[in-house]
């Protein structure tokens, strides 16, 4: 169930980013990092993720939120799952 939730709202995250006109380099290069990670767990049955990921992306939410407030919802929602995980 929460693999489902994570799929969907990581397509949900990449539309948003896909809208979005003015996310400098360093935005840009933390999402791509976190798609990838997050696509891998979401994916792979066996794919152990980084340790601190909940961190990860919660610190990512913090740094969308003053620009990209959606965005930063959704990431939000995203460490939810993660913490539902265990992970």
């Amino acid at each position: 169930m929460e693999r489902e939730q994570l799929k969907h709202l990581l397509t949900k995250l990449r539309d948003e980013l896909e809208q979005t006109e003015s996310l400098d380099a360093g935005l840009q290069n933390l999402a791509a990092d976190l798609d990838n990670q997050l696509n891998r767990l979401a994916h792979e049955e066996d794919h152990q993720p980084q340790h601190d990921l909940g961190d990860q992306v919660d610190s990512a939410a913090a740094n969308f939120a003053a620009n990209h407030p959606r965005a930063e919802a959704i990431l939000r929602e995203l460490a939810d799952i993660l913490g539902k995980m265990g992970i």
